[in-house]
């Protein structure tokens, strides 16, 4: 990515670092739509499968939900690339990314509330991952 950087600064042409973003979401995306469909994998389970018990068909919805959310990041931020002024661009890439995570990550974690998937602990109990020592 930091090709385009340079590119940006060779050409003296802002369109290599406008597509930046873009680009990174629809490589999320890929990978984890493509994980999914052809590798039959879940990256989410790979990597939080041993702090969250959760069926694979719900791994799977969460994957290709965030597959969903990234291809949206992409193309807002093309959107708002083209529609709007550099500094509204630089604005929005500064505020809109972590909006739209935090904003994916509240969806996520209502979906497993109300699929009963998020375990609650009783007052004094401590999760895996609070109990693990530090390293």
């Amino acid at each position: 990515m930091c090709c385009l950087r340079r590119l940006t600064l060779l050409f003296r042409d802002e369109t290599f670092i406008l597509w930046k973003p873009t680009i990174v979401n629809w490589i999320f995306c890929g990978v984890l739509f493509g994980a999914q469909r052809f590798a039959n994998t879940s990256l989410f389970q790979l990597l939080l499968g041993k702090q969250l018990s959760l069926p694979r068909e719900v791994w799977f919805k969460l994957g290709y939900g965030w597959s969903l959310g990234f291809f949206i990041a992409g193309a807002l931020n093309l959107i708002v690339a083209y529609n709007f002024s550099l500094d509204f661009w630089m604005a929005y890439k500064l505020v809109g990314g972590f909006g739209l995570t935090l904003t994916y990550t509240v969806i996520m974690m209502v979906y497993l509330h109300k699929l009963g998937l998020l375990g609650q602990l009783e007052p004094g109990e401590q999760s895996e991952l609070s109990s693990k020592p530090k390293e």
